[in-house]
């Protein structure tokens, strides 16, 4: 079962990869809006971080929870391999 903070990482990655859908979805409309200006660049690398945040989004909600509730599972000193 999925527990409520791993749903939230993925609703969170289904808004930014909607969000960066519109974005270059509607590519020719912002050009034809704001041409060639920095501010088209801007929403272009804007659409770009989304996807990235929307990746890490998905990762940080697959990543397996430890026991206690942390997320991390690294190497604890005196673990052995």
């Amino acid at each position: 079962m999925m527990s409520g903070k791993k749903y939230v990482w993925f609703v969170v990655a289904g808004g930014c990869f909607v969000a960066a859908a519109l974005v270059f979805g509607g590519r020719s409309l912002l050009l034809d809006w704001l041409g060639t200006s920095p501010a088209y660049r801007t929403v272009i690398a804007a659409g770009w971080v989304l996807l990235a945040a929307g990746a890490g989004a998905v990762a940080r909600g697959c990543t397996a929870e430890a026991p206690d509730g942390d997320a991390s599972r690294g190497a604890t000193e005196g673990s052995t391999p």
